[in-house]
């Protein structure tokens, strides 16, 4: 259980220490601030949007913010904005994205939502009551994890046998079902899908371990950790990561580490001990609840803060980031500048207080949450290249209809699951993400229905995924597959549009001799034409008088698209004067001059 605190004041200065000499990242302010202070999860949509948890609402929060990358698909300069809020309100709760690309939350340590689920639908902005929770059994701030059949395991703290059970969420019933019970308890657990599709977490408070076999749905017991990872005081650990080279790492609310080796099968593997925490300006350091991400380079980003010594210590503050070398075991100090706090640390933050998010474009989203500046959000973007092991390959695109389109490849869903934070939240990207880039300028479509789901690191395996594009100009676009901010090699794609062209403008005086010519990209053939409100059926429209005209094509599987042109008339021709008047005296000394404006010469005269 975390110690719920906001702080109300920062100081801005702090002593700078480098812990290791490494190349690690950088800092950038997301430019907005969020319309609404963060107060948990951040979660990536198949639409390359983010939502975010906030304060608003009472309870704990029953709002969320959503951050929508700018036309050059900037995240740090994007926009935001709100999306429909919750029914309950609930702070630490489970969170899964869902292969149909609508979004699932459970319970709540904080707030009236412990005992209730809602699953969100991003078309509609509309939340759904999920039903079926056994009479009595409360979510705290349990885990979740998304299994291969597209069913969510989730692990209830109060149930007949207290954080031991286990629940089901079927998508397609929208019910909560008991699932089989865990032989340790998981509260404060960090749960780790694994390359078999087995879920594993290490006992709280214990070395024990144990791991769930979706396909024989059953929990097996693993080998023993060889060290502490929970500490001994509110028993929190951190977060835990699938390795590119195919072991995992938990690390410790203690300074302790520890890597496993899969088997690959219902056996034990086996654990050796990681790299510890280091020890920074006196302190050393450990993860009690914190929050870490997987790099684009392989390396993984840890929030960590000085270890407790109490139970009313458990939390302290500043909140430091280290890089961990996987390939060299090793952990390397960000000492990078954080914009506003002008340090290379968060001075009055914990560890717990921070989340982070793999973006599709390789960095990582940064929130502070319970905090006075929790409505600035920070970009961290890695200091070297992407690893080849991360990297997805498309094989195929396959026109479905209209602006959907079937997408097969490799490796669509990562070599992890992307972030990860104790047992409080869960935000995996480690699913396909599509981005289309025409010159300058950037756009995500929404995917769904990914054929392998929730796993990772299926390799040679032939991944599927449908996507439907945004609202954009048909045209020629460069296309890659993205997957924890790994990005493929990109492929063309051409779109089904329309453009239109006026040949001919109408000359002064003349009432229809205007045109125009629609012309069509992919699709296929042949194409029928509409023009209205006249111009008939044809690509070209012609004999038009002045006004704006648009053009519907259809072409043969149905796909319908449309665009507007307007014909001008320019103006008719004018004429001013000069007088040359006549005297007193009389006589015939008067004269004027036409100075004529517009038209073609030669000019014909005629004075009356």
């Amino acid at each position: 259980m975390k110690k719920l605190r906001i702080a109300l004041f920062l100081a801005f200065s702090f002593s700078l220490f480098t812990y290791l000499s490494a190349q690690t990242g950088t800092w950038t302010a997301v430019k907005s601030l969020a319309p609404h202070s963060n107060y948990g999860v951040c979660l990536l949509m198949t639409d390359g949007t983010v939502i975010c948890h906030n304060n608003h609402g009472g309870d704990y929060g029953t709002g969320w913010d959503r951050l929508t990358p700018d036309i050059h698909g900037s995240y740090a300069n994007g926009t935001w904005d709100t999306i429909r809020s919750m029914h309950n309100g609930r702070l630490f709760f489970s969170t899964q994205v869902l292969p149909n690309g609508n979004v699932y939350v459970s319970g709540g340590e904080y707030g009236a939502g412990d005992t209730a689920g809602e699953v969100y639908n991003p078309s509609t902005n509309v939340w759904t009551r999920i039903g079926g929770l056994p009479a009595g059994w409360q979510v705290y701030d349990g885990n979740s994890e998304l299994l291969y059949n597209g069913t969510v395991l989730e692990g209830p703290q109060i149930g007949s046998i207290p954080s031991y059970d286990c629940l089901f969420y079927t998508p397609s019933t929208n019910l909560f079902t008991v699932a089989p019970t865990a032989f340790y308890n998981h509260d404060e657990a960090s749960w780790l899908k694994l390359r078999d599709s087995s879920v594993m977490f290490v006992g709280i408070a214990s070395r024990f371990t144990n791991r769930y076999i979706p396909q024989v749905n059953k929990w097996v017991h693993d080998d023993t950790v060889p060290g502490n990872l929970y500490d001994p005081f509110g028993e929190e650990a951190g977060g835990s990561f699938l390795l590119p080279n195919g072991k995992a790492i938990f690390f410790g609310a203690t300074p302790y580490n520890a890597i496993y080796s899969p088997s690959g099968n219902i056996t034990h593997g086996t654990w050796v001990s990681a790299d510890s925490f280091p020890v920074i300006n006196g302190a050393q350091l450990g993860m009690p609840d914190a929050s870490s991400a997987m790099l684009v380079n392989g390396k993984i980003l840890c929030a960590v803060s000085p270890v407790g010594t109490s139970n009313n210590d458990e939390f302290r503050s500043p909140a430091y980031f280290l890089e961990y070398d996987y390939t060299t075991n090793t952990f390397a100090q960000v000492t990078d500048t954080i914009p506003v706090f002008g340090t290379d640390s968060l001075k009055g933050v914990s560890s717990y207080q921070t989340q982070m998010l793999s973006l599709p474009d390789g960095t990582i989203l940064v929130s502070i949450s319970q905090h006075s500046i929790s409505r600035q959000y920070y970009i961290y973007t890695p200091g070297s290249a992407p690893i080849a092991q991360g990297k997805p390959t498309i094989d195929n695109i396959t026109d479905i209809h209209c602006n959907s389109y079937m997408i097969t490849g490799k490796l669509f869903n990562g070599i992890s699951e992307g972030a990860s934070y104790g047992d409080d939240w869960q935000m995996a990207t480690n699913y396909p993400i599509i981005r289309l880039t025409d010159g300058t300028n950037v756009y995500y479509a929404r995917t769904s229905n990914w054929n392998r789901i929730g796993a990772v690191q299926t390799d040679s395996l032939e991944d599927t995924a449908y996507f439907t594009l945004p609202s954009i100009a048909g045209g020629t676009y460069s296309l890659v597959v993205t997957a924890n901010g790994f990005a493929s090699n990109p492929v063309m794609l051409t779109t089904f549009g329309v453009t239109i062209t006026s040949h001919t403008n109408i000359a002064p005086c003349n009432s229809s001799q205007g045109s125009a010519t629609a012309f069509a990209s992919t699709g296929a053939l042949p194409y029928t034409y509409l023009w209205s409100p006249s111009g008939g059926t044809n690509a070209t429209a012609s004999g038009l008088s002045a006004g704006v005209y648009t053009i519907t094509v259809t072409e043969t599987g149905g796909c319908s698209t449309s665009a507007s042109v307007a014909i001008t008339q320019t103006p008719s021709i004018n004429i001013t004067t000069t007088v040359k008047e006549v005297s007193c005296r009389g006589g015939n000394n008067g004269g004027a001059a036409a100075i004529v404006h517009g038209g073609t010469a030669p000019y014909s005269y005629l004075w009356s």
